[in-house]
């Protein structure tokens, strides 16, 4: 994933990356970033790798997978997006 975020001058950020199958958590990274923009309204972009194996359970209907990102500390950013870049998936079947 790759995040954008608009800075004013110093700054810093912490948040959470969450993966859930079916709505519940099963893996977490924390990213925490810190700086100088060095111009008020700088906009500074980042990229994170997370990489997770699951071995989900057996079951007969549709697992559902989702990614969110939960902002825990900001200080002096103006915004932040996130941007899904270099997603692979695999599945393997027994």
């Amino acid at each position: 994933m790759a995040f954008v975020i608009g800075l004013n001058l110093s700054y810093s950020i912490s948040f959470n990356i969450i993966i859930r199958r079916n709505g519940t958590a099963i893996a977490q990274q924390t990213v925490t970033r810190a700086g100088s923009a060095g111009i008020l309204g700088a906009i500074e972009r980042f990229n994170d790798s997370f990489s997770y194996v699951d071995t989900p359970p057996v079951t007969s209907g549709n697992i559902v997978y989702t990614v969110s990102i939960q902002t825990t500390t900001a200080t002096a950013v103006t915004t932040v997006t996130s941007e899904v870049r270099w997603l692979n998936v695999t599945r393997f079947i027994q």
